[in-house]
């Protein structure tokens, strides 16, 4: 039998061990458990005094890590595990990962544990370059393998995590204790300005008043959108470094796999994640709420790629649980001849965002157990507001110096898409409750 420990923010939580045939089983500390600032490491294996099986524990570990094969494969390689192994990969990667857990193997407890001074490599700016450079070239370069401070960051797309100190104006590789502030991403080969476009996309949610992760754009040798952690704080007064917030995604939650993530590929829809919301959320009235417009968003603004490990939720003390920031907000738009215009979760009966009417959104208010006049109410609000906060941000990007070409013709995109979406609506009934809460 052999062990990973759970630990989060210093606390022993956890243990999951593996048997001689790999069997995973996890289990909670007592005395965690008994801790007033206790919490679930996932809403799908409560806090409790169990053992928790091993299809459980196997798709929690898997949504922990990168989804593209190559990099699983290079890290089989590169620590000597069988690269279908998540619970012996995180023994080399799981000390920085999303959320606040760090998964640790037993030698290096006392060290993660530690109320040192955590080690940071700070890094030159040419460095940084470089460092990005390379990761553009190999998927798998997330770190060095000097490196002492390995992680891990989930999907499909390349992408790596750094520590950022604003005030120094410096970045830096954490050693492990410390955790890393924000991910960098390179635009997608192909994919001709998506770091653009992700930026603004997140800026638009933002201000139409939907939480969303903050983002900025590095120019280096060229573009990277730079993504601010909303799962780490800044250090609390006499801490050391910046504190871990915990949370997973919606597959983690429902316990599946990181392949069941599209609907269409038997993963959940929309009204699914709505009864998961309602089951588990400290305040399901609003998280409801902002979960449809997130849903309504990404139809108006042409996003694909919506799916259910693209939705978090935060998890804090006495198994507090809200929806998370919204994060990878992008819009296919610019790139129809490479991405079809379909949904990851369907809308009524309909994945394509072209054929989605007003049937199809009162079909979803049933299933979802909604009001549809607040439904469409909603939706109609949102649609009134795009095009003045598209062109809002639109402004805002050009003044921050973005590429005029790309942001500009996103933005006539976006908008036209909008009035497209609204024309292929034919609401009728009242809606004067706007944007009041869609619960009846």
């Amino acid at each position: 039998m052999s062990e990973l420990f759970i630990v989060l923010e210093g606390d022993l939580i956890g243990r999951i061990r593996a048997d001689k045939a790999g069997r995973l089983s996890l289990s909670y500390e007592p005395s965690w458990r008994d801790s007033t600032h206790s919490h679930s490491l996932s809403v799908s294996m409560p806090l409790a005094d169990t053992t928790y099986p091993h299809k459980l524990v196997s798709s929690y570990l898997w949504n922990l890590l990168p989804e593209n094969p190559n990099v699983l494969q290079h890290w089989g390689r590169q620590y000597g595990v069988s690269a279908a192994n998540p619970f012996k990969l995180l023994a080399y990667v799981g000390a920085d990962v999303p959320g606040a857990a760090q998964f640790i193997p037993p030698e290096r407890l006392d060290e993660i544990r530690s109320r040192r001074e955590p080690a940071i490599d700070w890094m030159r700016p040419d460095e940084l370059a470089q460092r990005l450079a390379q990761l553009r070239n190999d998927v798998a370069a997330m770190r060095r393998p000097s490196d002492v401070g390995k992680m891990s960051l989930p999907g499909a797309q390349v992408k790596t995590a750094y520590c950022r100190d604003e005030r120094n104006n410096r970045w830096g590789v954490p050693s492990g204790r410390a955790p890393t502030t924000h991910i960098i991403k390179p635009c997608v080969p192909g994919f001709g300005g998506l770091v653009e476009n992700e930026y603004l996309c997140q800026d638009i949610a933002a201000r139409l008043g939907m939480p969303s992760a903050k983002c900025s754009v590095l120019a280096l040798d060229q573009t990277y959108i730079v993504v601010e952690r909303y799962d780490r704080l800044p250090a609390p007064p006499g801490a050391k470094f910046v504190q871990r917030v915990h949370q997973e995604d919606t597959c983690q939650a429902l316990g599946l796999m990181p392949g069941k993530k599209y609907q269409q590929d038997g993963g959940p829809g929309i009204s699914q994640i709505m009864t998961l919301i309602r089951r588990v959320s400290s305040n399901p009235a609003a998280d409801v709420d902002r979960f449809l417009d997130a849903n309504s968003f990404n139809w108006l603004i042409g996003g694909t790629d919506a799916h259910a490990k693209n939705y978090s939720f935060l998890i804090g003390a006495s198994n507090e649980v809200r929806l998370a920031p919204l994060y990878d907000l992008s819009s296919q738009l610019p790139y129809h001849t490479l991405i079809e215009q379909r949904l990851a979760m369907k809308i009524g009966n309909r994945y394509d965002i072209p054929m989605v009417g007003i049937a199809d959104w009162r079909k979803l208010a049933a299933a979802c157990k909604l009001d549809f006049e607040i439904v469409v109410g909603r939706l109609t609000q949102m649609i009134d507001a795009l095009p003045d906060v598209i062109t809002t941000a639109r402004d805002q990007a050009l003044t921050d110096k973005l590429d005029r070409k790309t942001v500009t013709s996103l933005a006539t995109h976006l908008i036209r898409h909008v009035k497209e979406r609204h024309a292929s609506l034919v609401v009728r009934g009242p809606t004067s409750r706007g944007r009041g809460s869609s619960h009846p």
